[in-house]
């Protein structure tokens, strides 16, 4: 009975969600119905609908919505040959949704599964798996298989079809104009119009990628955006050969697609066009075809049509002010950053060419909106001035989110914790926010009263030097040259805000910092007179909108202790990655005083094996001693090499006993979370690893106040790094972590750490961080910035 009237439900809200243009809320209560009905055991009819839903929320662009109705559809497939159909379906919404791994395990099962008549699908989808993991060896092998399948019907030949066409694009450049040209009379004969105009637009992309990289940026182009008239452009003899096979080829496309009532498609084709006419610098040609895109959305399914939209607006955004109308430019913008919120939830870390959606969409739209509202902000009435610099900071929060999102590759771990509004700041605080763009560095500082503004004319060129100048000079601890650039940057960051925060009676600065300010620390900017780490107290936050303070502390937190002095088996792991030392890791230990760099008997000698020798370049010997001292500071429990195991660490963490979790250990934190990772004593523990060993096999815990990375390291020069402190946050389900932005002596280590938990006790964390600071700056010995400023403080400052 109740199958049976949940089966007539389904078959009601889907009929309505499959017609016309229906909200996004009935098109989820559809899927959640459908779900409902494989609880109660429906039979094949509804799994066939179920199949289509899951089918049709990916073409939507609700990839978690048809993940989750794919994964039902492949528990209630009847048969063997339904659930290898399934299968099929969800490894192509994972792959949609750029989950890369878990699209190739589920496209095999479905491989070993089907017939041989069959499986060449299967190996065109595996053969796109692999060429978005970059994999090209393996990509070109499944393409071969599917051109070598022997299937029969118009299905498996236009299968050969795309997968020589995708053969193609693993080519260099350079080799493909003739390939293309010899595939186009084949791309006639596909007698299916959709698949014939699907086979023209990808011709075309493959050409236009070809031209792309025929194409130069100038130095005075604004590198987010993308190729414009402002490109130069190397035409070797095959230029205009692709340039006229891109052109032919997008508008077959589009002109095949309206015939075949793929609206869709047709507007995608549309977009393609009106970008290559942008970047041929023929910009009156692309606002009307544009224009005709944006035209053309209009009849779009609702769902289907956002992410088209989001191109399209930031496209006429770009026309727009480059021919001065700033004002439509920036409505523009505005409408294509709210299509983009729309469809953030379902957006891909990495788009189906394997290119971040961060870096070539994301942030360059976030960075024209933001660009043009703080443009002459400051000639406005004070009321419209606050407005519009509040709406710059939540474009620059929203900025920051997806920024962290595309560092971890994960978007479900930063919407967890992005639940914190934007409201006003204790009296004693203010929030600082620069802004990096190509021509000027913009600074909002929110108080207690209001919103400041500054705009510094220095552009993002000097500024990057600046600070690298400044970072490089701090790393020589018997040198005072870094005063210059930390003066400079002073003035261009604090300075013109110096008398409203003294009114203002400020005591205390979050940074939110943008770019290569990540790698500096605002601590050691210096004012003619003393370090800022004098002035405030200061900590660092990824966004406002990422960080919910605490209540203070009430009696002493329990502590884990973990250190790591000898390693273990973990250099055999480390070995097995393909680790040999003399990387990052080696300098961290170079400049812990452990390694002597001229020493070369002893990384590179004859006589050591290498995993000795890797082994000797690890040891932290001064973390003992670090343990020791901090153990009557806290009540604590303590882990030592053999003892700080990954299985162990997890239980004790799982325990849910520990407050603040310190790790004395070598962390590297690189580009991305795949390349950051602690060592324990057996293993690494990468930060993905940190939240699988945070879940108390599925009991809550109440999560960390702290976590300390006493050893950890950010890689040299790299502005996304320090990412990876909010990151370990994150993943460790921990308010606030403690890292440091270079590596630093161990006997200051120690000191500065029993310093600083030592205030912890009667402090909060930006305070105890402080006073460890000043403790160092007036000290005889670690007086230098280099011994104290590392130490960064993200997340949670009480």
């Amino acid at each position: 009975m109740a199958k049976d009237f949940a089966s007539s439900v389904v078959k009601r809200i889907y009929s309505l969600a499959t017609e016309g243009e229906p909200p996004i809320w009935l098109q989820r209560l559809c899927l959640l119905t459908c779900l409902l009905v494989f609880t109660l055991g429906a039979g094949s009819e509804t799994w066939q609908r179920e199949l289509n839903a899951g089918m049709h929320a990916r073409e939507v662009g609700a990839t978690y919505d048809s993940i989750w109705a794919l994964e039902a559809a492949v528990k209630g497939a009847p048969d063997s040959q339904s659930r290898t159909r399934a299968l099929t379906q969800l490894g192509l919404t994972l792959t949609q949704a750029g989950r890369l791994a878990d699209a190739e395990s589920i496209l095999q099962s479905a491989y070993r599964q089907a017939t041989e008549q069959t499986r060449y699908s299967i190996a065109l989808a595996l053969g796109n798996v692999a060429s978005r993991a970059h994999d090209r060896d393996r990509a070109a092998g499944y393409y071969q298989e599917v051109i070598s399948s022997t299937g029969g019907g118009d299905l498996a030949g236009d299968a050969r079809i795309a997968a020589e066409l995708n053969l193609i694009g693993l080519r260099p450049a350079s080799e493909r104009l003739p390939l293309l040209e010899q595939l186009v009379p084949r791309l006639e004969d596909i007698k299916n119009s959709d698949r014939r105009a699907r086979a023209f637009y990808g011709m075309a992309a493959q050409a236009d990628e070809a031209l792309a990289s025929m194409r130069l940026p100038l130095g005075n182009l604004n590198p987010m955006g993308p190729a414009t008239a402002d490109t130069q452009i190397l035409r070797p003899k095959n230029y205009d050969r692709l340039l006229e096979l891109s052109y032919s080829g997008f508008a077959k496309a589009q002109q095949l697609a309206e015939q075949s009532g793929d609206g869709l498609l047709a507007v995608d084709a549309l977009d393609s066009l009106a970008q290559l006419y942008e970047s041929e610098g023929r910009f009156t040609e692309a606002a009307e075809i544009n224009r005709r895109a944006l035209q053309s959305t209009a009849g779009l399914t609702l769902g289907q049509v956002e992410f088209a939209q989001v191109r399209l607006e930031w496209r006429a955004a770009r026309l727009q002010h480059r021919r001065g109308d700033d004002s439509s430019a920036l409505a523009s913008y505005l409408r294509a950053a709210g299509h983009l919120g729309s469809i953030r939830q379902d957006l891909p870390i990495e788009d189906a060419s394997g290119k971040s959606t961060y870096q070539t969409l994301q942030r360059p739209l976030f960075v024209g909106l933001a660009d043009l509202t703080l443009k002459n902000v400051d000639s406005v009435s004070a009321d419209q001035q606050q407005a519009r610099l509040a709406s710059a900071l939540d474009v620059i929060e929203q900025t920051h989110q997806a920024e962290l999102q595309d560092y971890l590759g994960d978007r479900c771990s930063v919407d967890s914790v992005s639940q914190a509004t934007i409201g006003s700041v204790a009296p004693a605080m203010a929030v600082v926010y620069p802004v990096v763009l190509r021509d000027r560095l913009e600074v909002i500082v929110r108080t207690h009263n209001g919103l400041l503004h500054h705009a510094a004319p220095v552009t993002a060129a000097v500024l990057g030097n600046e600070i690298q100048n400044l970072r490089s000079e701090l790393l020589d601890a018997g040198s005072r040259d870094f005063l210059r650039s930390s003066r400079k940057l002073y003035g261009w960051l604090l300075e013109p805000f110096e008398q409203e925060l003294a009114n203002a009676n400020v005591q205390e600065l979050i940074i939110v910092p943008d770019g290569y300010l990540r790698l500096i620390p605002v601590a050691a900017l210096h004012d003619g007179n003393q370090f800022m780490a004098e002035r405030y107290l200061i900590s660092t936050v990824t966004g406002l909108t990422m960080t919910e303070p605490s209540a203070p502390r009430g009696k002493r937190p329990m502590s884990l202790l973990a250190g790591l002095s000898n390693p273990g088996p973990v250099v055999d792991r480390l070995m097995a990655m393909g680790f040999k030392g003399s990387t990052e890791l080696t300098a961290n230990a170079t400049s812990r005083g452990l390694l002597d760099p001229t020493d070369h008997s002893v990384p590179g000698g004859e006589a050591v094996s290498q995993a000795m020798s890797l082994r000797t370049e690890l040891a932290l010997p001064g973390v003992r001693t670090e343990i020791h001292d901090l153990t009557p500071l806290a009540r604590s429990r303590s882990l030592l090499d053999g003892e700080f195991t990954v299985e162990r660490f997890t239980r004790e963490i799982q325990s849910g006993n520990y407050q603040v979790v310190h790790v004395a250990s070598h962390g590297f934190f690189g580009r991305n979370s795949d390349q950051s990772f602690l060592l324990a004593y057996d293993n690494i523990i990468k930060l993905d690893d940190l939240q699988r060993l945070m879940a108390a096999h599925g009991n809550q815990i109440a999560g960390i106040d702290l976590l300390t990375l006493s050893a950890c390291d950010t890689a040299t020069g790299d502005d996304r790094a320090p990412l990876g402190f909010a990151g370990a946050a994150i993943k460790a389900r921990a308010r606030s972590v403690i890292g440091t932005l270079w590596a630093v002596s161990d006997t200051a280590t120690q000191e500065f750490m029993k310093g600083f938990y030592t205030s912890l006790s009667q402090y909060g964390k930006a305070e105890a961080l402080t006073r460890a600071q000043r403790m160092f700056i007036h000290s005889s010995r670690f007086s230098h910035p280099f011994y104290w400023a590392p130490f960064v403080l993200t997340g949670d400052w009480n």
